[in-house]
């Protein structure tokens, strides 16, 4: 599924992506207020985000998720996913990294996170804490269904609030392939995925997203700035909301998740 052509305009659109926003706003903010006055709960489940580097070709989305490519309104500005994870990791969530060697750096980090880097050949080089070693059993972790399975694993043993991967691009059929993996494991594992290509000066960067309960299909207007704010959202983590439109994601919000 792939958008052709111009986006239409909708009348009243506007008003349609901020009032979800004063809503879920209006439910966490407030002292004693409940969720059922909130369109998104505001406890979070674990959340994964795989991100993949290089400027990819959005895959083919399929079935219930979300999608969109990020609009040009934003300028360009060195983007990055290193401030979402600093965020996390500042709010005391805990945190699992799987990335190309040398990995993330975090200072001062306030729980003991981890950390997996990998080589060329997607083996694992650096593991932290060492214990960890000995669920990945020396086996590659490639960008591909059978090799992340290994890593669903560890999602749920260890339970971290945020896994974050970071690959190169693996080509279409392979991310094709992890898409549709982890967009599987997230309605029936009970957390939520983000897939994503970040912006650069020569890709506008794209996203895809999947849980239980979400309304799926094409997200209009969705900025990465806004997209930000919706990763934010969903980890339980402090966010702008001085600019309520800046999350047009918010749409894809306002069905609750359902029951298992």
């Amino acid at each position: 599924m792939r958008p052709s052509g111009r986006i239409p305009y909708i009348p009243g659109m506007k008003t349609m992506l901020v009032l979800p926003c004063l809503l879920i706003w209006a439910a966490c903010a407030r002292p004693g207020a409940t969720t059922e006055l909130a369109l998104f709960p505001c406890t979070p489940k674990a959340l994964v985000v795989l991100e993949v580097m290089g400027g990819p070709d959005l895959p083919t989305v399929r079935g219930g998720l979300a999608w969109s490519r990020f609009s040009r309104t934003d300028r360009y500005q060195d983007r990055s996913t290193e401030k979402f994870l600093v965020s996390a990791d500042s709010c005391g969530k805990l945190l699992m990294l799987l990335e190309g060697e040398p990995g993330t750096e975090l200072p001062w980090a306030t729980r003991q996170h981890m950390l997996i880097a990998l080589d060329e050949m997607h083996r694992p080089v650096t593991v932290s804490p060492e214990g960890l070693a000995q669920d990945l059993q020396e086996a590659p972790i490639t960008p591909g269904p059978d090799g992340h399975s290994a890593v669903l694993q560890l999602l749920d043993k260890y339970r971290p609030d945020v896994l974050f991967i970071s690959i190169d691009d693996p080509g279409p059929d392979s991310l094709s392939a992890l898409l549709a993996f982890w967009g599987e494991s997230a309605t029936t594992r009970d957390f939520r995925f983000v897939l994503l290509s970040v912006p650069s000066p020569e890709s506008r960067g794209w996203c895809a997203m999947n849980w239980r309960g979400i309304q799926g299909g094409f997200i209009p207007g969705l900025s990465f700035g806004g997209f930000e704010k919706t990763l934010a959202i969903l980890a339980g983590l402090p966010w702008d909301q001085s600019v309520f439109s800046g999350v047009p994601a918010a749409t894809v919000l306002n069905n609750r998740e359902q029951n298992p």
